[in-house]
């Protein structure tokens, strides 16, 4: 190529490029274009803040593809450490609103640091572990155990329990596939299979007003309440559950027709 100037452009976005997964961003780009296509038929009103928030995530996943993995592990203590500060933060002056503290202002906005650690929190085991590879003790997996729940108990004092539940599992994830021991992971599963019992079966007298569930504030409770039973609160919490439940049964396998939806056309002239 004799224009330098035109050799240097190819050789930038070859660099640019180069990091791109393509069947992945092919896979990526359809499943972007098909939610488009839901939305635009659901809430078209709704579309340019939907573009607004593709180029956003777009552009955080062409920053991110070029992280290289020795970075981003040599990274990753840096990350935890600063959620962790973040989330300590937050707990002694975060602003509080409709009663939990889980936001931080920074001036011109407002973050929410929890959502860091449903990153950093993985990453920071996994990269504990790389660094002790060489045979792993009772001892190691106690310390990671340790670096997974002080993050979620940080989170779900604010309190925001459904956040602190999707941190510890995308940790208890790593610590499965690190091999931690299996009579270590066997009260959880039977505590939370029990759990899940008890509520299938006594679900209807656990959740009378009345009821004081343990560890868990009334709002947690409605919520898990209404999940059983949606129509205890039709135009609250169990409001999304029913029209989802009315669009599968009126639209079928193959749904009514694109902006022929008929939940989509209530919620917009209600």
């Amino acid at each position: 190529m004799n224009n330098p100037i035109l050799f240097k452009a190819r050789t930038v976005w070859q660099k640019l490029n180069a990091p791109i997964d393509r069947p992945l961003m092919v896979l990526t780009f359809a499943l972007l274009a098909y939610a488009t296509f839901i939305i635009g038929s659901a809430s078209p009103q709704r579309i340019s803040a939907h573009f607004a928030n593709l180029a956003v995530g777009l552009s955080c996943l062409f920053v991110a593809a070029h992280i290289t993995p020795q970075r981003l592990r040599n990274m990753t203590p840096s990350i935890y450490i600063a959620g962790v500060i973040l989330l300590l933060a937050v707990a002694l002056f975060g602003d509080i609103s409709k009663g939990a503290q889980r936001w931080l202002n920074i001036g011109f906005t407002r973050i929410q640091p929890s959502e860091i650690l449903k990153i950093a929190a993985p990453l920071m085991l996994a990269w504990f572990y790389f660094h002790r590879d060489e045979g792993l003790r009772h001892r190691d997996h106690l310390v990671a155990v340790c670096l997974l729940m002080l993050p979620v108990l940080l989170i779900a004092k604010q309190p925001d329990l459904g956040t602190g539940i999707l941190v510890f599992l995308s940790g208890f994830f790593v610590l499965f596939l690190a091999g931690i021991p299996w009579k270590w992971i066997s009260p959880l599963v039977i505590a939370t299979i029990g759990i899940i019992g008890v509520l299938l079966v006594f679900g209807d007298t656990l959740c009378q007003r009345d009821q004081v569930w343990p560890l868990l504030r009334d709002y947690q409770k409605h919520r898990v309440c209404t999940m059983l039973n949606p129509t205890s609160d039709p135009l609250g919490k169990g409001f999304h559950i029913i029209q989802a439940m009315i669009a599968i049964g009126s639209g079928g396998l193959w749904g009514k027709g694109w902006g022929l939806g008929s939940q989509g056309h209530r919620i917009r002239n209600s």
